[in-house]
């Protein structure tokens, strides 16, 4: 009797589970906590002299802003967790290593993060005002391509480009991705746990370079690993 009830218990739980539908470890919501947004310095109005009868040799430089990116870099933090509906926790993971994480900006909610509707981002996609011709378009902008690859996605061939680190070409990476199910684009950054950022000192773990005219929401998820 006791090995017949044994058998019908896990024949049951077996019966509930066939049920009950089974969620992959996919990206999650992110809380996020906004600092103060800077602009870059452009170069000033300059002035040269002349005369009637002169012609003078003038080499003429520029530094202008962008008109169609921002950026947004940061430091992340999480753990993974059992518990209930009421945020009682019953098992708890700590990350002491962020690296392999994923920060994503998605330009809309996320529905579905199964890797057969993300897909590579292209400029018959983006937002208009990248797709057009110009220095800093999206295919001038995102002109390398590689794999993306992260606890949930495996994606050939996405285009990426990297920021810069301390004034010069580095190695924080961000994919463009596209939600087909979501018509959203999906801005990848890959987590490098205290990296050098951008600024002449101080770490960061993600630097996103993403587009933006006007003001610009965008969702954020963040993938541990």
């Amino acid at each position: 009797m006791k090995n017949y009830l044994s058998i019908t218990f896990a024949l049951s739980i077996i019966a509930v589970m066939l049920f009950i539908p089974f969620v992959m470890a996919v990206p999650g919501g992110a809380n996020v906590t906004e600092g103060a947004s800077e602009t870059g310095v452009v170069t000033a109005v300059d002035t040269a002299s002349t005369e009637g009868g002169n012609v003078t040799f003038t080499d003429i430089y520029s530094k202008q802003l962008t008109s169609k990116w921002a950026g947004f870099f940061g430091n992340v933090s999480g753990s993974i967790v059992l518990g209930d509906a009421s945020s009682n926790t019953f098992f708890q993971w700590t990350i002491t290593d962020f690296d392999n994480s994923v920060v994503y900006a998605a330009s809309g909610s996320i529905s579905n993060w199964a890797g057969a509707n993300i897909v590579p981002a292209n400029s018959s996609v983006v937002p208009a005002y990248i797709a057009v011709s110009g220095t800093d378009n999206f295919t001038n902008t995102f002109s390398a391509t590689g794999d993306f690859n992260s606890t949930s996605l495996d994606e050939a061939s996405v285009p990426y480009v990297d920021t810069w680190q301390q004034g010069s070409g580095g190695a924080l990476r961000t994919y463009a991705l596209w939600s087909t199910a979501d018509s959203a684009h999906i801005w990848a950054g890959l987590v490098d746990d205290d990296a050098n950022s951008f600024k002449a000192s101080g770490t960061v773990d993600y630097q996103i370079l993403l587009p933006a005219q006007a003001l610009t929401t965008y969702s954020f998820y963040l993938e541990l690993p």
